[in-house]
């Protein structure tokens, strides 16, 4: 599977490269294809956990993420929704 790349700019000026879903993948998406469907949610899987992160601290000043299972969930399941709405590609 051919890997398209698009370049990202932060508002820090650095530049992050990330990767693209092949239209071949949501094409297949949109046909139903479940395997495509579980590529396409993986590819968007550290987004979704940051969306539904809350960033935390501990005593001594450290900070980690708590992640929200039912917002993963629910977003997980917006984005699998949206799928067949990409219908107009065909």
């Amino acid at each position: 599977m051919k890997k398209y790349r698009r370049t990202h700019h932060h508002k820090n000026g650095k530049r992050k490269i990330r990767s693209l879903v092949p239209f071949k993948t949501i094409e297949a998406a949109i046909d139903g294809d479940e395997t495509a469907i579980r590529d396409i949610v993986e590819h968007y899987g550290s987004y979704i956990l940051r969306l539904a992160g809350k960033e935390s601290y501990t005593s001594d000043g450290k900070s980690f993420l708590i992640i929200d299972k039912v917002k993963t969930d629910i977003l997980k399941i917006a984005l699998i929704e949206s799928i067949p709405k990409f219908n107009s590609l065909h």
